[in-house]
């Protein structure tokens, strides 16, 4: 009876520990926001990669905006320090027909080791 407690005790403990996605990790996920702009009558005027733009990263599936960063010059964007787990990131891109005249491009990406560094392909947007 008290090897079974014991056992039991035992996988309370390591249940208990599981870490949950989120900061406090060794892992990082990286990326680049690319945009195509156009002008007043439809024509593209640009087409690259664009820096100061707003890039997000949920953790697990709360739902809730966990973190933001700016994209550099080059439209890179980084979050480090992340625990293995699940996480979306996602950059608001301009959409005529959508609600607010904006939508999320994201992307749901799995951190599967502690210190992967997980490239995403870009976030293509809409400005």
């Amino acid at each position: 009876m008290n090897k079974l407690l014991l056992g039991l005790f035992m996988l309370l403990v390591f249940a208990s520990c599981q870490i949950e996605e989120g900061k406090g990790g060794r892992a990082t996920i990286q990326g680049k926001v690319f945009v195509d702009d156009f002008n007043q009558e439809g024509m593209l005027i640009v087409s690259d990669y664009v820096g100061d733009w707003d890039v997000f990263i949920i953790y697990g599936d709360s739902g809730v905006v966990d973190d933001a960063t700016v994209t550099n010059f080059d439209g890179s964007y980084e979050f480090e320090y992340l625990y293995e787990g699940n996480y979306t990131v996602y950059a608001y891109s301009k959409c005529n027909s959508c609600a607010n005249n904006i939508e999320p491009i994201s992307l749901d990406v799995e951190i599967t080791e502690a210190d992967q560094v997980l490239v995403l392909p870009d976030l293509k947007v809409v400005d």
